[in-house]
């Protein structure tokens, strides 16, 4: 009994990520990709992805969304071209958080907060912090705009020693995510700071 439940993890690990479940996932909602057709500033697309990330607003969906996303990160994390160091606090999360993990969680104690700033000068665009499963998400949000390697790092190196310096926050695991409108999928490994944060598209 024991060796049939080991041969289905793999398996099951696979339908949780299909892209095919996903779609299943989408046909239970309505309305259109409205980034896809509306033009908006960098910070007004983070503004409406706050809105989206957050199970709370008004937008009908609850924590489907940020579960949606989760997943992404989580398929590219365990890629072979995602270009993280396993060693990292992004791969050690997604190491854990597997994709039938995040489908059968709830994500509906999570809010979302913008530019957040640990210095005058480093405001990160977006925090998803879920206190219930532990986990704070700095999210850079590029709508245009290219990745810096000095800025993405100097934001992680910073967020590190806020958390180091916060006794409450020192048990959340840390997930490092970029955003690019204009990533194809297939070469993260080689964008700016890949080996410890996911580089994701946010067109689909």
């Amino acid at each position: 009994m024991e060796m049939d439940v080991v041969n289905l993890v793999q398996p099951l690990e696979e339908l949780m990520a299909d892209a095919r479940l996903v779609e299943l996932c989408e046909l239970q909602r309505t309305g259109d990709e409205v980034l896809d057709v509306i033009s908006l500033s960098e910070n007004q697309h983070s503004d409406i992805l706050a809105w989206m990330l957050d199970a709370k607003e008004g937008h009908g969906q609850g924590d489907e969304i940020l579960r949606d996303l989760l997943i992404s990160a989580s398929v590219q994390a365990s890629s072979g071209y995602s270009g993280l160091d396993g060693r990292g606090t992004t791969a050690r999360f997604f190491a854990a958080w597997t994709p039938s993990r995040i489908r059968t969680s709830s994500f509906g104690a999570a809010f979302t907060a913008r530019e957040l700033g640990m210095s005058a000068s480093e405001r990160v665009d977006l925090f998803v912090i879920d206190a219930h499963n532990k986990f704070i998400m700095l999210i850079e949000n590029k709508s245009g705009a290219v990745h810096r390697e000095d800025q993405l790092d100097l934001y992680r190196d910073s967020f590190n020693k806020a958390l180091a310096s916060n006794p409450r926050l020192r048990e959340y695991d840390q997930i490092y995510i970029a955003l690019d409108r204009k990533f194809n999928g297939e070469d993260s490994a080689s964008r700016p700071s890949a080996s410890s944060g996911c580089i994701l598209d946010t067109t689909g």
